[in-house]
């Protein structure tokens, strides 16, 4: 089990604290309280530095006179928190003058419950003085049930006791974290205890999926040339036969033979025919294919996803080592997965479109990181720069592939 210990505080919430929208209080149909207070349950690193603007909550950040005073968070290692006992903190109150309500970040109420009488507050040489730790008073009990996912904000609701009129004041430590002190004539301060253990998530990401076809060679089909039929034959009749003089028999008969004029034949071939075909030029979507378009959305949505995480990362302030993480896998896949895609398709198509929209992003993000500097979110601008960074390292590969290509074919 671990036990983590945090004060109680008022006023704004650190932006990095808050998890989710909390629950409007008080309820409806509930009795009115006379404070209420809140206080975070999240992990040693966001309490050490809670967001832009506001004072760190942990040890780091404590100053004389009050260099005793701070919050502790559990492991950086753990996603969540899960919460089964709880104890209200009176520290170094000599009495209790209040009742007390725990709201945890969902909704549900945690009451102290009735007739529980406080102890004396169990020492912890971790939080605060080694020396001279804090004494006090305080009340614990089991939750039921218990909060599985407890990493947030929560609140604690006080209601005076019969009898007593004073109320709890509002103060500061001297780095200008909040406090509540428990009241005017009484130096100690609300606080809480949780117990529990922490809540890992691990995501297995299955390993990438690499899928080779072979496409076959592609098919040319020769037209012949086309057919010239021969010049026209041109057929002559020969001379005509002349019949030689007539022959005088003794008898005055003369016979005269005529022999009719030449012929002349000539046969005309109609002039050749010629087919032409024309094919029309394949559009972008077919010379890519059903594979090469997938890649297309795969690669964008792979280096969309590190790009986002990347961008995500920088704006919650360079602090979550999972996010990180997150991103730099996905960067890695994609410098890796995305040449080797591209040295499998033989055309150049599939190369030039991904570089012409990776090189468009890597001259679009420094635009947005203009405006997130303007506004004032210089995280966030670094964020779209560390993108931009991504996309031309992404171009400068493609290029590096294209020319290997180049030089194979």
């Amino acid at each position: 089990m671990i036990k983590v210990r945090v004060y109680a505080h008022h006023g704004p919430i650190p932006d990095h604290f808050l998890t989710a929208t909390l629950p409007e209080l008080p309820v409806p149909g509930l009795p009115e309280p006379l404070r209420e207070y809140w206080c975070e349950l999240t992990t040693q690193s966001i309490v050490d530095n809670p967001g832009a603007d506001a004072p760190a909550y942990g040890q780091a950040g404590a100053v004389e006179p009050d260099q005793w005073r701070w919050d502790v968070g559990f492991p950086v290692t753990a996603d969540d928190f899960s919460v089964t006992g709880l104890c209200v903190l009176l520290v170094d109150a000599a009495r209790d003058d209040y009742e007390y309500v725990v709201i945890a970040p969902s909704g549900q109420r945690c009451p102290v419950p009735v007739g529980l009488e406080p102890a004396p507050l169990t020492p912890d040489a971790a939080w605060g003085d080694p020396d001279a730790p804090y004494g006090g008073l305080q009340a614990c009990w089991a939750v039921t049930p218990e909060v599985p996912s407890a990493r947030g904000v929560w609140r604690i609701q006080v209601f005076a006791k019969e009898g007593f009129d004073g109320a709890p004041e509002d103060v500061a430590w001297a780095n200008g974290v909040s406090s509540v002190r428990l009241s005017d004539a009484d130096d100690g301060y609300l606080a809480l205890e949780f117990t529990g253990v922490e809540a890992q998530t691990t995501t297995t990401t299955p390993a990438p999926t690499t899928t080779t076809t072979t496409t076959p060679k592609p098919t040319t089909t020769m037209t012949p040339a086309p057919t010239t039929t021969p010049k026209p034959t041109t057929t002559t009749t020969p001379a005509p036969t002349t019949t030689p003089a007539p022959t005088t028999t003794p008898a005055p008969t003369t016979t005269t033979t005529t022999t009719p004029a030449p012929t002349t034949t000539t046969t005309t071939t109609p002039a050749p025919t010629t087919t032409t075909t024309t094919t029309p030029a394949p559009s972008r979507l077919d010379d890519l294919g059903c594979f090469g378009t997938l890649t297309l959305f795969i690669a964008l949505v792979i280096a969309a996803g590190a790009a986002v995480s990347f961008f995500t990362w920088a704006c919650r302030g360079y602090i979550d080592v999972w996010l990180f993480a997150t991103a730099a896998s996905l960067a890695l896949a994609v410098l890796v997965l995305l040449p080797t895609w591209m040295l499998v398709f033989r055309s150049g198509r599939v190369r030039v479109v991904l570089s012409t929209w990776f090189a468009w992003l890597s001259l679009g993000t420094p635009l947005l990181a203009t405006l997130f500097a303007i506004l004032g979110e210089f995280r966030c601008a670094a964020g779209a720069l560390i993108a931009s960074g991504l996309f031309g390292t992404i171009v400068a590969a493609l290029t590096v592939v294209r020319r290997v290509a180049e030089r194979r074919s």
